[in-house]
């Protein structure tokens, strides 16, 4: 269960949550131009990931399951 956690946040989550932080915070910081539709996409995108993530946390309380470590 770890592993397919860490892959869905690998391959869904993290892509585009990360080229939106560079296009609206990095970009920016470095004097380069944000591009605002390309963050939009990305936002979008990434609405519809974490509507995936929250149909796992309505069954269970982890993306790993619900085994807490102790």
């Amino acid at each position: 269960m770890y592993d397919q956690a860490v892959s869905i946040e690998t391959s869904n989550f993290d892509p585009f949550a990360s080229k939106a932080v560079s296009e609206k915070i990095f970009k920016p910081f470095m004097g380069l131009p944000s591009d605002d539709g390309v963050t939009a996409k990305l936002l979008e995108s990434l609405d519809g990931k974490l509507n995936g993530y929250e149909a796992i946390l309505s069954k269970q309380k982890y993306l790993a399951g619900d085994v807490s470590i102790s």
